[in-house]
C-alpha cells in the first residue's frame, strides 16, 4: 500500500474521531447530509443497520452475563462504501471491556474486514444517561460489504432481574468540524449517507422504533423502550402488559313488576224484610139515642169530652151493648178487632258477582 494511501485513511479516521469529543450542535438536523427526502429515496444504495435484539431468561442472564452484540449492515452495499463513523450507545448498567491498549474492545466483522477500523470511548454518552463509543472505518477503495459491521460483548450487572431492559442505540452526531458518516471512498454518494441516518437506523424523528410484539409479550417493559433504540438485551418477566377494552355501556331497562290484585268476591244476601200485614176488621159502632141527653163541652189540650147525665149514660150503654151483641150473633160476623189473618211473606234475594283474576303473562 502506498504511503499516500495510508495518510488518506488516517486522515479519514481522524476526521471521524473528532465527533467523539465535540459537543453535538444538533443531534439530527444534518443527518440527511443536505439531501432532500426525494433525493434520499432515489439513492441507488440504501444501507440499513441492524442491532442485536435479544430476550433471555433470568437463569441464562445469571449463567452467562456476557452477551454478544452485533451491528449488521445490509441493503446491497457490497463494495459501495468505505468511510463510516457512528456513535454506539448502550445502557449505563452494562459494561464493555477494554483492549490491552485501553480502547473499547470492539472488533471488525465480515462487512469491515477489508477496511481499517478505529474505536474510541465516548464520554459524552453520559449526556444521554448512557455509555458509548465511537467507531470509524476507512479504505483505499469501496471495500465495505453487507454483513457484521462490528461485534462486541456487553456484560449484564450482577443484580439483573426479571423484566430488565437494556437498550442499545446508534446515535448520530455532528458539529461544525466533523460529522458521523457512511460514504464511498470518493465521497460521491452523499444520498447514501442521508438514507443511512434517516431511514437505515431507528430515530424518533423519521423512523421510530418499537419492539416486536412477541418480545413485548415476554417483557412488558419493552413496550416503553425509547423510539431511538436500535437493539436491546431484555430479561423475561416483569409485570405483564394489560390491554383494557372499554365496552360500550349497556343500558338495561327494568320493567316495573306487574301487580295482580285479586278482588274478593263478596256475596251479599239481602234478606227481604218480613212483612206482616194485619187487616183489622172494621169496628161497628152502634149509637144509641138516649131519651134525655145532656151535653156539656169541656175544652182542654187533649180533645173534647162529652158528658151525659148518669141516667142517660147508663141507659145508652146498656142498650148499645144489648143491641150490638144481638146483631153480631145474628150476622155470624168475626169478632170485633179481628178482621182476618195477616199473611207474612219473606223473600231471599242473592246478588252473585263474577270475579276476574288477572294472570301475569309468563315471559
Amino acid at each position: 500500500m502506498k504511503k499516500s494511501s495510508l495518510k488518506k485513511i488516517a486522515a479519514a479516521l481522524a476526521m471521524s474521531a473528532v465527533a467523539v469529543t465535540a459537543s453535538s450542535v444538533n443531534a439530527f438536523a444534518e443527518a440527511n447530509n443536505g439531501y432532500s427526502d426525494d433525493a434520499i429515496a432515489a439513492s441507488d444504495v440504501r444501507p440499513v443497520a441492524t442491532v442485536t435484539k435479544e430476550v433471555i431468561t433470568l437463569d441464562e442472564a445469571k449463567a452467562n452475563p456476557g452477551r454478544t452484540v452485533n451491528i449488521t449492515i445490509s441493503g446491497g452495499t457490497d463494495q459501495k462504501w468505505a468511510s463510516s463513523g457512528m456513535h454506539v450507545y448502550y445502557d449505563s448498567r452494562l459494561t464493555l471491556a477494554n483492549t490491552p491498549v485501553g480502547t473499547p474492545d470492539v472488533e471488525s466483522g465480515t462487512a469491515t474486514k477489508y477496511l481499517s477500523m478505529n474505536v474510541k470511548a465516548d464520554p459524552t454518552a453520559s449526556e444521554q444517561n448512557m455509555k458509548g463509543f465511537f467507531v470509524a472505518t476507512a479504505g483505499t477503495g469501496d471495500f465495505g460489504l453487507d454483513g457484521v459491521y462490528a461485534t462486541f460483548t456487553l456484560t449484564l450487572p450482577a443484580d439483573v432481574k426479571e423484566g430488565d431492559v437494556f437498550p442499545i442505540d446508534i446515535f448520530y452526531k455532528s458539529n461544525e468540524n466533523a460529522e458521523d458518516m457512511f460514504l464511498d471512498a470518493q465521497r460521491a454518494k452523499g444520498a447514501m449517507q442521508g438514507y443511512f441516518f434517516t431511514k437505515g437506523i431507528y430515530n424518533a424523528q423519521t423512523n421510530p422504533f418499537s419492539a416486536p410484539a412477541e418480545d413485548v409479550a415476554k417483557v412488558s417493559a419493552l413496550a416503553d423502550i425509547s423510539k431511538d433504540a436500535d437493539g436491546y438485551i431484555a430479561i423475561e418477566g416483569g409485570t405483564p402488559v394489560v390491554t383494557t377494552t372499554t365496552q360500550a355501556p349497556v343500558t338495561t331497562t327494568t320493567q316495573a313488576p306487574v301487580t295482580t290484585t285479586t278482588k274478593a268476591v263478596t256475596t251479599t244476601a239481602t234478606k227481604a224484610p218480613a212483612t206482616t200485614s194485619a187487616t183489622q176488621a172494621p169496628v161497628t159502632t152502634v149509637t144509641a139515642t138516649a131519651t134525655a141527653t145532656a151535653s156539656a163541652t169541656d175544652a182542654n189540650a187533649s180533645g173534647t169530652k162529652t158528658t151525659a147525665k148518669t141516667t142517660a149514660k147508663t141507659t145508652a150503654k146498656t142498650t148499645a151493648k144489648t143491641t150490638a151483641k144481638t146483631t153480631a150473633k145474628n150476622n155470624n160476623s168475626p169478632k170485633t178487632g179481628v178482621a182476618g189473618v195477616g199473611v207474612a211473606a219473606a223473600g231471599l234475594a242473592a246478588a252473585v258477582a263474577t270475579a276476574f283474576v288477572l294472570r301475569k303473562k309468563e315471559d
